[in-house]
């Protein structure tokens, strides 16, 4: 019995340890993105600060305007249509950079889906192109 508690006491603490090195490591990113691209010291990054953020992990190249609105969406959750003042929190960073190479990864294959859906070359699928999209 005393060994089951043992054993228990000891995936308990390596639990601890596992969790406590994920937190250091989030924090040591943080620190890295902040000190690298929060250029002007506010503790957040903004809209063009973003932007250089992203154009850095795509190895360059450049992201779109529509790309960096989509990012700030998708990391702070939160729809908005005022990008002027738009900025990533330090605790969206992660979901920031998890939806920027998700969308990376993809994008060739999203590229392929408007070539074949987006008739009018507009950007954007209508709702009989979605439903054409949907439908296959």
């Amino acid at each position: 019995m005393a060994t089951l508690v043992l054993i228990q006491k000891r995936k308990e603490c390596a639990r601890r340890r596992e969790l406590y090195e994920k937190k250091r490591e989030h924090q040591m990113f943080v620190k890295d993105v902040l000190s690298s691209w929060d250029k002007g010291g506010s503790g957040t990054l903004t809209f063009q600060e973003v932007s250089q953020w992203l154009s850095s992990i795509a190895q360059g190249q450049p992201a779109t305007e529509d790309e960096i609105k989509w990012v700030i969406v998708m990391a702070n959750q939160q729809k908005t249509n005022n990008f002027e003042n738009a900025s990533i929190a330090p605790e969206d960073f992660s979901r920031a950079i998890e939806a920027w190479m998700s969308y990376r990864e993809c994008k060739t294959e999203i590229d392929d889906i408007f070539k074949k859906y987006d008739l009018d070359s507009s950007g954007s699928l209508d709702k009989v192109q979605l439903k054409n999209l949907l439908g296959e």
